[in-house]
């Protein structure tokens, strides 16, 4: 009810190489909670550091990153337990609709799932195809105009594509949430209603 209290509140270089410094901070903090934002390089040399440093939150997450195969080849799967990212889309979502076409379609071609970035990319598109084709033109205003009336199915969390003014005629939608088990697997853990799984504290830190 009290809300939560800040301790540690810094920036950082993007592809730093010494974080102890920083880190050394956030453990001298005694905090319960680890946010950082950090880009792919970032993360791993990072969280190589927190754990030679002996550090553990029971929660912890790097923004975006967490999930990716590559850290976990990095740092050993052991390392990345728990930690919890936040993006705006996950092939999981793929069980109905058009978000499983969209799911079936990608891996028929590519072999693999897409990632977030690849779906958003689609939707973009898919989006501004719908707009023209509910304008009738190319014209811009008449475009943008069909755009601010969209109201459709979507691939987005929560299913629907819509550009409200009252949200400044941007497309609101939550972040997908998923957390690393020990089992190598990062289940949805939020929005519940997308949830593969509930979120778990990190059992290891006190």
């Amino acid at each position: 009810k009290d809300g939560y209290k800040i301790l540690v509140d810094e920036s950082f270089e993007l592809n730093g190489k010494d974080f102890s410094g920083l880190l050394g901070k956030v453990k001298n903090a005694g905090v319960d909670l680890f946010l950082s934002d950090a880009h792919l390089a970032d993360y791993i040399t990072m969280q190589r550091q927190y754990v030679t440093q002996g550090m553990c939150h029971k929660v912890q997450s790097y923004g975006a990153r967490g999930s990716e195969k590559q850290a976990a080849e990095a740092l050993g799967a052991d390392n990345v337990r728990y930690i919890l990212s936040a993006v705006w889309w996950n092939a999981q979502l793929g069980t109905q609709g058009i978000t499983k076409k969209f799911v079936d379609a990608f891996k028929a071609k590519h072999k693999r799932d897409p990632e977030w970035y690849q779906a958003m990319g689609y939707e973009s598109a898919r989006a501004l195809f719908l707009g023209i084709e509910k304008a009738g033109t190319l014209d811009r205003d008449k475009v943008r105009d069909a755009l601010a009336a969209l109201d459709v199915e979507s691939i987005v969390p929560g299913g629907k594509l819509q550009f409200k003014q009252e949200n400044g005629q941007q497309a609101m939608f939550p972040f997908v949430v998923q957390q690393n088990q020990p089992d190598g697997t990062a289940p949805i853990v939020w929005p519940k209603e997308a949830a593969k799984t509930p979120g778990t504290p990190n059992p290891s830190c006190k």
